[in-house]
């Protein structure tokens, strides 16, 4: 009612003041100097601020009378208030004197607990280091058996490695044999074509032959016919000239004449008959350097023959051999067969051996879950009897607020104060926050980031932006698989030449499902950066999850694996309001802890002393 009291006053001073100004006109001019048309205007305004008012004063004393009922209705509560106090009073001072009585039965009942929790925890621990001893000594054992699986299943890779060699010899071969197939038919049409032509040439050969003998044998008969008629023709003319010369004294000087017209012809005809043997002798040059060339041919030829004789030995060489591989291919078939049959069975053991490791975690969970039900239970009992008792109740403050309390106020203030985003809500959840990707997108400034090659980034919504970073990057992620249902990680490589889209959808919690891989428990991974998300977390390193503890198993797993160490980085991303002061006493050895906190505004460096997760503690 504070507030229209105020206006009430406000207005009243206002009438006030408009009644002091009454005298004068808008103008400032007084009633005696104004004209008639403007004291009618002035008196309309009067007139409308007077209803105005008149309503304002209506409407005042409604109020006043509302506050003057309410007020009555307030006394009248108020002293029934006073009466209820005073007997609730007389009721407390009885209750203390009961509840006194109650605190010593409930102390005696704690010392009870208290010793019975004593010897619970003797029998327990007793129990666990004899579960622990038998678990790990089977755990040793199939361990060693799955390296002995291992390295056979090493030797199968490279006996099938071996036979895919085989394979591509044979391969290889075939394609030898296709060519040595076509080369045989080539060869036969180059046979056939070789003695069509060889017939022609020797045919050619003998006529060539033929023809020079005949040729030769007449310029033979030519040349003796010839040497013949030039001896009869030298007798006849040595007889006509010894004639001649014998009756010299007898013939005339025509005689003479007739004889050189006789011995010139004789000369003409001896230079045509040297004339035709030269060209007799040109002809046979010709058919030299013929023959020459069919010569050089047929050496080819026999030289080819010689080649196809060698190759078809070769041919049956590798026929042989390709009988034998045939048969060692058949041999290696059966064998990889069986491994095969081998693999599957491995298989299916190491899949029942993470079924049963999976469900053995199941029950070690829910057995806590129990534990820790019970213990808070007895936890928020103790605290509402020491509230009765010492009479305070300030549980979410100080070094006596519990982990759930931390969680639920954060939750609490991230949905009153809208700082949460999608899925709401936040409660029973890594809370989503507004500002998640930029506080993601700091992560990429680090050199660690930058050096690391494979990165364990946790499913969470808000951690999106750190998968999708990595992806980036080119890092290979390893995202945790909801509650381990199917095993420890999904992995994901990033695909050459991926869009931004593709990453984006792969960095999402459908992308993980559709395009990882499952990493059991004996792949080799080494991750150099683990992000992981929280609900609430300390300047110093502190942190607190959603309640279920798998982020903290994960890491002791991981341990167990060889998969981190001490130079493994541990960085949290969350909201400001979430980084928050947690007693040290809350913090116990199976927590993990942090190494960096990335916030929408700040970057912090814990240097947290508390040391990591060493393995899994069965017993918590």
């Amino acid at each position: 009612m504070g507030p229209k009291k105020k206006s009430a006053e406000k207005k009243a001073s206002g009438k006030k003041s408009g009644k002091k100004k009454g005298g004068k006109s808008g103008s400032g001019l007084p009633n005696e100097k104004m004209t008639k048309e403007q004291l009618e205007e002035k008196i309309k305004q009067m007139q409308a601020q007077m209803e105005q008012e008149v309503k304002e004063r209506n409407s005042f004393q409604l109020e006043y009378d509302k506050i003057q009922s309410f007020c009555e209705m307030t006394k009248k509560q108020l002293e029934e208030k006073k009466t209820d106090l005073r007997n609730r009073d007389k009721d407390l001072e009885a209750a203390a004197e009961r509840h006194q009585a109650e605190i010593m039965m409930y102390d005696q009942k704690l010392r009870h607990l208290l010793q019975e929790q004593q010897t619970a925890i003797g029998e327990l621990k007793t129990e666990r280091v004899v579960v622990i001893k038998v678990m790990e000594d089977e755990h040793t054992e199939v361990e060693r058996k799955l390296q002995r699986d291992r390295l056979k299943l090493k030797a199968n890779m490279n006996e099938q490695e071996l036979s895919y060699q085989n394979l591509l010899k044979n391969l290889k071969l075939t394609h030898n044999k296709e060519t040595t197939k076509l080369r045989t038919k080539f060869e036969d049409k180059v046979r056939v074509i070789e003695a069509t032509y060889e017939k022609k040439m020797q045919i050619q050969r003998e006529e060539k032959d033929l023809r020079r003998k005949v040729e030769l044998h007449e310029t033979e008969q030519k040349k003796n016919f010839h040497i013949s008629m030039l001896i009869k023709n030298q007798e006849k003319a040595f007889s006509d000239f010894r004639s001649y010369y014998s009756e010299i004294t007898l013939g005339s000087f025509n005689q003479m004449n007739l004889l050189k017209d006789q011995r010139a012809e004789m000369k003409m005809k001896e230079e045509a008959a040297e004339k035709e043997m030269a060209d007799v002798q040109k002809e046979n040059q010709r058919l030299i350097e013929t023959l020459k060339e069919v010569t050089q041919e047929v050496a080819e030829l026999q030289k080819q023959l010689t080649d196809y004789h060698k190759d078809k030995a070769l041919l049956k060489e590798k026929k042989a051999d390709l009988k034998a591989r045939d048969a060692e291919l058949k041999d290696q078939k059966l064998e990889n067969e069986v491994m095969k049959q081998r693999i599957i069975m491995m298989k299916q053991k190491n899949d029942d051996l993470q079924q049963k490791f999976s469900k053995a975690i199941q029950e070690v969970q829910q057995k806590n879950s129990f534990k820790n039900l019970l213990l808070e239970r007895k936890m928020s009992t103790l605290t509402h009897t020491m509230e009765k008792k010492g009479g305070h109740s300030n549980v979410c403050n100080g070094n006596d607020a519990t982990k759930w309390d931390i969680r639920h106020k954060v939750w609490d203030y991230m949905e009153s104060k809208e700082l949460a985003s999608f899925p709401r809500p936040v409660h029973h959840r890594i809370p989503n926050f507004k500002g998640a990707q930029g506080a993601c997108g700091k992560l990429v400034d680090f050199e660690f980031f930058t050096k690391c090659t494979e990165v364990k980034v946790d499913p969470d919504k808000p951690l999106e932006g750190a998968r999708l970073a990595a992806l980036q990057a080119g890092k290979t992620l390893l995202v945790p698989t909801p509650r381990l249902r199917t095993g420890l990680f999904n992995r994901i490589v990033p695909p050459q030449r991926a869009s931004k889209e593709d990453l984006r959808v792969c960095s999402t919690s459908q992308g993980v499902k559709e395009f990882s891989v499952p990493v059991g428990l004996d792949s080799r991974v080494h991750m150099d950066l683990v992000v992981v998300g929280s609900v609430a977390v300390s300047e110093k390193g502190y942190r607190i999850g959603k309640g279920e503890g798998f982020a903290d198993m994960e890491y002791a797993m991981m341990v167990s694996m060889g998969a981190v160490n001490e130079s493994t980085v541990v960085v949290t991303i969350v909201h400001d309001c979430q980084v928050v002061d947690i007693p040290e006493g809350l913090t116990e050895s199976h927590d993990l802890t942090v190494d960096y906190i990335l916030t929408p505004s700040r970057i912090i460096k814990t240097e947290c002393k508390i040391p990591k997760p060493q393995g899994i503690i069965w017993s918590k």
